[in-house]
């Protein structure tokens, strides 16, 4: 029970750093025009994001799990 409840918590954060990318991104982008001073550090953001993300995904690889393909409830 405890291994399928830290796997669920792990896969909703994975899917939340996920989804975050390519909103960064997206704001990163329109920065370069209208906060050009902004948009490194947005940048450095993304990346940040993608680390975390590859950080749980790694937790789950270590609980011999893989991130759910599924998008969890509060995402849809």
């Amino acid at each position: 029970m405890a291994h399928e409840l830290l796997v669920s918590c792990l896969n909703d954060a994975y899917a939340m750093e996920q989804s975050l990318i390519p909103v960064l991104e997206n704001h990163a982008s329109d920065a370069e025009k209208d906060l050009p001073d902004a948009a490194p550090r947005l940048r450095q953001h993304v990346e940040e994001t993608r680390g975390h993300a590859s950080r749980v995904e790694q937790c789950l690889t270590l609980l011999n799990e893989r991130p759910s393909t599924m998008s969890p409830r509060w995402l849809r």
